[in-house]
């Protein structure tokens, strides 16, 4: 599984880099490819307990760079950065277009 949680966090930062690039848009581009990403590592674990612990691991990495992103953002456009205030927003959005991703069956 170790093995997998690391292609998983390679294949995230290579996907938030494109984004940079790319400007992809968080709800309809961006998290429904992370989400089909990350679903398609966890299938290949051999049981249930592995899979659920690798999608979390790997959500909260996502989840991690996510943050950072978003901070990164906030600072270079905005005079004032309140951190926790925009931590917790990303936090957020975060959640929110994770769990809406793929809902519509659509990537």
């Amino acid at each position: 599984m170790d093995i997998i949680y690391k292609v998983g966090q390679s294949v995230i930062e290579e996907l938030y880099e494109y984004t940079e690039r790319n400007s992809l848009d968080d709800q309809s581009e961006f998290f429904p490819i992370l989400k089909t990403c990350i679903k398609a590592m966890v299938k290949e674990c051999q049981d249930e307990e592995q899979r659920v612990h690798l999608e979390k691991q790997l959500k909260q990495y996502a989840r991690s760079q996510y943050c950072n992103l978003w901070l990164y953002n906030a600072k270079e456009s905005e005079e004032k950065v309140y951190i926790e205030q925009e931590k917790n927003e990303a936090n957020h959005m975060f959640e929110k277009f994770y769990e809406n991703a793929l809902k519509n069956g659509r990537v």
